[in-house]
This record gives structure tokens, C-alpha cells and sequence, in this order.
């Protein structure tokens, strides 16, 4: 007879054991899989299901299993970290926010026009990362030379120089801002309260299950109740039915599904991880 371990997938295991590349940066809530790994039938009804979501995802929503699991390990983690600050305001504080930024991203953006500081965008970063990433897209006779072209100039080729070389190009400060102040005017069109009552003693269990729901929404077509109410049982030691999570969605506009990091998540993320780069093997 099958037991719970013998569902849960390979890289999540890997993972667990801290010598997997499911996740960079790696997992932030290691008690809550630990927990779903026990052997109960609840984790093997919940094992059950997302296994069968994620097979059927495969290949038409994601190329492989392990981007699947990936995601929704993300997701789940993203979702248990809560709500930031953003979140836990009220619609009508949010806009008003949206406002300011508007008027002073445009402001700004007006202001360096025609100024010596209205410079390209890439100047403000960490020069040598984004060489780094240069190096890697390039091509091998670009890569030859480049290598011919540093030899010759030897340390008066900076970084800098080296990004403008490899045609790495990024926008103007006030296009920028510009862009940021299209983005703001987005957020008011869109922007939702993810939890009914900021306040309520459950609400970061609502938050939980609305985004968790509106990541299975997007990836699996249907907002499996079911799956979400195990899932959210295991995380917040609290029976949650079904029915539960229905009611938790209702008058709920759903959002893209899309995964959102809180500040509060990468904080935790850069803690237990060094976000040195890892290679995922597939097989």
C-alpha cells in the first residue's frame, strides 16, 4: 500500500534536505511541507489531488512538473508570509497613495529632462551583476571578442563599458518614472481588498486562501476548494472545509494569480538562502 511519501515529488523532498534546486531562495516554511509529508489520509487525499493537477498542467501550462511544483510551493509560501503593509490598507488609502506617486513620478520626471542626471537608469545599478548576466547571453563570437577587446585595454575597460559593449540597454530615468506613474494608474483601476476585514481574527487565514485559490484559478482552471481547505488545515493547524474556503471567496473579485513578493517574504527568503545561482536538473 502506498504511503504519503511515496506522493510527495522528488524535488520537494531534495529541497527539504537542503541539497535541492527546487527553490531559490529556498524554503521559508519548511515545518508546514514537513507536516504534509506525515502519513495521514488527509495528506494523502491532499498529495492526490495536486499531483493530478499538476500532471494535467503539463505541457499546455507549464513545460515540465517541476516549474508546477515550483510555483505552487512559492505561492504557498508567498501566501503563509501574509499580507505587507500595502495589502493591509484599505482601497481608498491605496489610491490615495497611487495619487502622490502619480503627481510626484511625473514631477520628477520633469524636472531631469534636459538635466545632466537624466541619465541612463543602468548607470544607478550594480555595474558588475548586470556584466555578469551580459556574459552569459552573449554569443561566442562576442564572447571571443570581447575577451580579445579586454586584453587589449586590459583595467581601462570598466564594467560600464563592457555592458554598453554587449548592447545591454535599459531607459532614461524619467521614462522610468513615466512608466512607474502608468503602473500606478493601473493599481487604482485594479487594485482589490484581498481581505474582507483587516482586522478579524482569521484574516490571515483569508488572505491564505484567496491567493492561494487565485494561483489554482490561474494554473489549474478551477479554484479547487478542496485541495486549498487541506492545504490551509495543515498550515494554520485549524480545520477548514471546503465550505469554508467557499465562503471566504465570496464577494472575493478574483486578481491574475500572478505571484507577488512581499517584503516580508524576501527578508525571511534572504535569511535562509545566499542566493547563490544553482543549476536545475530536470531529470
Amino acid at each position: 500500500m502506498k504511503k504519503v511519501i511515496d506522493l510527495v515529488p522528488k524535488v520537494l523532498l531534495e529541497a527539504l534536505n537542503g541539497n535541492g534546486n527546487l527553490l531559490h531562495p529556498s524554503i521559508v516554511y519548511p515545518e508546514i511541507w514537513e507536516k504534509l509529508i506525515e502519513d495521514n489520509p488527509l495528506n494523502f487525499k491532499f498529495w492526490t489531488l495536486l499531483n493530478k493537477k499538476v500532471r494535467e498542467s503539463v505541457p499546455d501550462t507549464f513545460k515540465h512538473e517541476f516549474f508546477a511544483y515550483r510555483n505552487f510551493v512559492v505561492r504557498v509560501e508567498t501566501a503563509h508570509c501574509g499580507p505587507d503593509d500595502w495589502k493591509l490598507q484599505k482601497k481608498e488609502e491605496r489610491n490615495a497613495r497611487c495619487d502622490d506617486i502619480i503627481k510626484l513620478a511625473k514631477e520628477l520626471a520633469k524636472k531631469l529632462k534636459g538635466t545632466p542626471f537624466n541619465d541612463n537608469l543602468l548607470n544607478y545599478f550594480d555595474h558588475e551583476s548586470y556584466y555578469q548576466n551580459a556574459l552569459k547571453n552573449i554569443n561566442e563570437s562576442t564572447s571571443r571578442w570581447l575577451s580579445n577587446t579586454r586584453e587589449h585595454h586590459g583595467d581601462e575597460l570598466s564594467p560600464m563599458d563592457i555592458i554598453h559593449i554587449v548592447g545591454v540597454l535599459s531607459p532614461l530615468i524619467s521614462e522610468t518614472l513615466l512608466s512607474l506613474s502608468e503602473d500606478a494608474k493601473k493599481e487604482i483601476k485594479s487594485s482589490d481588498d484581498v481581505i474582507a476585514k483587516v482586522n478579524a481574527t482569521d484574516s490571515n487565514i483569508t488572505y491564505f486562501v484567496r491567493l492561494l485559490s487565485d494561483w489554482c484559478n490561474q494554473f489549474f482552471g478551477t479554484p479547487c476548494h478542496e485541495l486549498v481547505s487541506l492545504i490551509t488545515d495543515t498550515a494554520y493547524d485549524k480545520r477548514i472545509t471546503p465550505e469554508n474556503v467557499r465562503n471566504k471567496l465570496k464577494g472575493y473579485k478574483r486578481s491574475n494569480g500572478e505571484i507577488e513578493f512581499t517584503n516580508e517574504y524576501i527578508n525571511k527568503a534572504r535569511i535562509v538562502d545566499d542566493y547563490k545561482d544553482k543549476n536545475i536538473d530536470l531529470e
